[in-house]
């Protein structure tokens, strides 16, 4: 239990956390592990980009804001990619700068869910068991 319910079950589910700071991947990767989902973290969209192709997993977190590219640029790689390999991967963008990258900027260009750091346990779990529920078509 965690609060006043259970947390969704996400037991099976493989979750890429992209972030250079790696605290604030480990705290995000401590919330899905409360849920029983598996995460996978690395710092830059390249090694990101290696990780979706060998792993395939069923969702992204990306800070918006990475080293080596923009949250942008990933979503944009993951839909082509997406659509080249027949798949719906749920992509849900992270940032501390909200005023940067709005939410509305961020669905446009493909992210399915936007946070803003720091997520609760609830927002980020609650939220990513939602998305994940929702049939998806690569796009």
């Amino acid at each position: 239990m965690h609060g006043a319910y259970a947390l969704p079950d996400l037991r099976g589910v493989s979750v890429l956390i992209v972030d250079d700071l790696v605290r604030d991947r480990g705290i995000m990767a401590s919330m899905l592990d409360l849920a029983g989902a598996g995460a996978l973290e690395v710092s830059f969209a390249a090694e990101a980009k290696l990780a979706i192709a060998q792993l395939r997993p069923d969702a992204v977190i990306t800070e918006m804001a990475l080293p080596d590219a923009t949250g942008m640029d990933l979503v944009r790689w993951i839909r082509r990619y997406d659509v080249a390999h027949r798949r719906g991967t749920v992509v849900v963008a992270m940032t501390q700068w909200a005023a940067e990258y709005p939410s509305e900027v961020a669905r446009a260009a493909g992210f399915d869910g936007y946070f803003t750091k720091p997520p609760t346990t609830d927002d980020l779990v609650v939220g990513l068991s939602a998305l994940l529920r929702t049939p998806r078509k690569p796009r």
